[in-house]
């Protein structure tokens, strides 16, 4: 009682809403009859008014004025939204009745005990599209009404007589079931009523729930969805009607769900994928058939429907695929995303300027690229192989002249940089481990590949983009300061590795002698031990000091020798660009060197202020001697 319960409050809800989405398009239709009404009412030419040497008599003139337009009287607007009101509940009664009839004959055939019942239900739905199809002159929603209701009753009738009683065997079950949705397609694009189509979809998608007892059996199941869900992919070749879609979508998702959850299991693993694979492959040509076939723009509609379909696809995919090859899972997101890349590539050779659908396809195809990444690969490889994928997209997106792909190139170009700062490289090594060698590591390599990739990206830029767009400009400026950045970064830190590891060896031998002087005989104190352990310890901050000292002042040091580099490269090639890198570095560390001194030895501080001071006046005669040369 409550699955039946909760099935009568779907069907409602489901009725409800169809019924308000059919009001909501009478009344745009509505407005632009009257619209156009209007617009014809207004272009009725206006008498024309004779000159005034025509409307003069005997050479004294007249002033004749143009008749005014009578006014149209408008309809008064309550009268109409009652008579509005009024027709849409007579439709939603009719719905109803329809639901009804439908509920009582489940259970008609699953409560009476006579086989005859499944002939009184095939002679009730022809009644039904023989009576819509005598009204359908003077009373044609009513009649499409009907005929959507007796699609229904046939259908609850083969399938109840195909799996309940094995009246027929499902060969020819299956043939009857294909026939009785030809017959659902063709009416509905015969009478161009989506209304018919989705009623008829309805009550196909509504008959398996009904008759319950047969949820089990998945080869009947499945496949009689795949009938209803290719009768849908026929109409869309000829109508884009949404609502079918989302009808049969959501219609296949539900049902298949409900099965799944009450009756899958590992055996027939293959079977029930290609049964997904197939309603994949239906609800995706559905969703860009009016970009193919017919050349229509595609809608947000579209590509939520697009999106929901690769989704779902994926997560009961991967559902279904996870006990056996968990291991394996990236290459089932590669799969999808070299469809979706195909299709993607079609798109955009059929029309160009459909921008929603190609840019979705293509962002689809993309987001299966980067999950098939970290299914696949673990580690410093998910860097790796982002940084690569973002490359090899940018390289198709300029040689294809696609920019949307630009965009998605951008977003996975930035999680690999975030990945080598933050987790796989620079900014997450934890400086414990002496075996991880300065300059000698993966997380070096990865930064410097990104370098690398910027600087491509760059080039090619300026080699097939226009340079003199501002917003070319700013990206190229963008992707040369993140080289820049990534550099100094990535060689700074490696330098504090070094240090790091050499602070870490010396911290270990001093903890080793301390080991050795307590473990060593005699009284658990004496002066003698204690003063030899302070006196290592004393040895060990000195070198610690001196080890940090150094590291300062190479790092104080590197920075002056890059900004110098970066200097002379914007002078010797004009870049303004580079040239304002190297100052803003001689900027930054002149503040570093400021408060490094203070904690520096007297070496180090006569060593960075003078290199630093030297440098510097070098810059600035560069500068005053070259400063005709340096104008862009």
């Amino acid at each position: 009682m409550i699955t039946i319960f909760f099935l009568i409050v779907i069907i409602f809800v489901i009725i409800f809403f169809n019924s308000k989405i059919s009001t909501l398009e009478e009344k745009v239709d509505s407005l632009i009859n009257k619209y156009n009404s209007t617009k014809v009412n207004q272009s009725v030419a206006t008498p024309v008014v004779p000159s005034m040497a025509q409307s003069s008599i005997y050479g004294i003139p007249t002033t004749t004025t143009a008749p005014t337009p009578i006014p149209v009287p408008m309809p008064i607007a309550d009268n109409i939204s009652k008579t509005s009101g009024e027709e849409q509940s007579g439709k939603m009664l009719g719905k109803i009745g329809v639901a009804a009839i439908l509920l009582a004959g489940a259970f008609f055939l699953k409560d009476v005990p006579d086989e005859g019942k499944v002939g009184i239900g095939i002679l009730v739905g022809l009644v039904f599209i023989g009576l819509g199809y005598f009204l359908k002159t003077k009373y044609r929603g009513y009649a499409h009404l009907l005929m959507g209701g007796g699609i229904s009753v046939l259908y609850l009738s083969i399938f109840a007589a195909t799996t309940l009683f094995k009246m027929i065997n499902p060969q020819f079950g299956f043939f009857l079931m294909i026939f009785i949705t030809a017959v659902a397609v063709i009416i509905s694009l015969v009478e161009d009523s989506k209304k018919l189509a989705v009623l008829s979809a309805l009550g196909g998608f509504v008959t398996p729930i009904l008759i319950t007892t047969v949820m089990a059996d998945y080869t009947l199941l499945l496949s009689y969805l795949l009938i209803l869900d290719i009768g849908i992919l026929v109409i869309s070749a000829k109508k884009k009607w949404n609502i079918l879609y989302h009808t049969g979508f959501w219609g296949t998702v539900l049902i298949y769900s409900v099965w799944h959850i009450a009756n899958y299991n590992l055996e027939i693993m293959y079977s029930v994928l290609f049964f997904l694979t197939a309603y994949f492959i239906v609800f995706l040509l559905s969703s860009i058939f009016h970009h193919f076939i017919r050349k229509e723009k595609s809608s947000p509609s579209d590509a939520l429907a697009i999106s929901l379909n690769a989704g779902m696809y994926f997560m009961m995919g991967y559902n279904i695929l996870f006990p056996t090859y968990h291991d394996n899972l990236g290459y089932f997101a590669l799969v999808l995303a070299v469809v979706y890349a195909i299709t993607a590539n079609l798109s955009f050779n059929v029309m160009r300027d459909d921008k929603i659908l190609n840019y979705f396809l293509t962002g689809i195809s993309v987001v299966f690229l980067s999950i098939a990444v970290p299914l696949q690969f673990s580690n410093e490889w998910i860097t790796l192989a982002w940084l690569m994928e973002a490359l090899i997209l940018y390289i198709i997106s300029f040689s294809l002249g696609h920019k949307a792909l630009r965009v998605f190139a951008g977003v996975v170009f930035s999680l690999g940089i975030i990945r080598v700062l933050f987790y796989d490289g620079i900014l997450n090594y934890a400086y414990t481990n002496i075996n991880t060698h300065a300059f000698v590591n993966f997380g070096f390599v990865l930064l410097m590949i990104s370098v690398m990739i910027a600087y491509v990206v760059q080039y090619l830029y300026h080699k097939f983009d226009n340079v003199e767009d501002l917003s070319v400009k700013k990206i190229i400026m963008y992707f040369v300061l993140t080289a820049n950045i990534l550099t100094v970064v990535g060689i700074t830190s490696q330098i504090y590795l070094y240090y790091e590891n050499s602070t870490l060896i010396l911290s270990r031998d001093y903890e080793a002698k301390v080991k050795v002087i307590n473990n060593s005989g005699g009284d658990e104190y004496s002066q003698d031990k204690n003063d030899i352990l302070n006196q290592n310890y004393a040895t060990m901050y000195k070198s610690v000091t001196d080890l940090n000292n150094q590291r300062n002042t190479v790092v104080s040091v590197f920075w002056i020798i890059y900004a110098v580099i970066l200097i002379g490269i914007g002078f010797s090639n004009k870049v303004k660009l580079l040239r304002i890198l190297g100052l803003a570095f001689f900027v930054i560390i002149a503040v570093k060197i400021f408060f490094d001194v203070w904690g520096l030895g007297t070496q180090y501080r006569v060593i960075s202020l003078v290199v630093f001071g030297v440098v510097a006046l070098l810059a600035s005669f560069g500068y005053a001697k070259y400063k005709d040369k340096i104008i862009n």
